[in-house]
């Protein structure tokens, strides 16, 4: 979790996770799961939007972990603004 939350925690994870959605939800492979049939479209849309909403969720929580963690291990107490 320590990698997840270090990673998700530098300004170019935001930049590299919109690309990526970019690239995803582009025309050329939504053209290519559209050839499949109305099924496939769907069932890609909603498993990479599920991928995506995944990694957004780890990445937060792995850094509400991080920052709930003092130097030495003990947990503090954080407030909720």
């Amino acid at each position: 979790m320590k990698r997840t939350g270090y990673l998700a925690d530098k300004p170019g994870f935001s930049l590299f996770l919109f690309f990526l959605c970019l690239a995803l939800f582009s025309w050329p492979l939504l053209s290519v799961a559209l050839s499949s049939g109305a099924e496939s479209i769907f069932n890609y849309l909603m498993a990479v939007w599920g991928v995506i909403i995944l990694i957004l969720f780890l990445s937060r929580r792995s850094r509400d972990c991080i920052a709930s963690t003092g130097k030495d291990g003990a947990h503090e107490e954080v407030e909720d603004v």
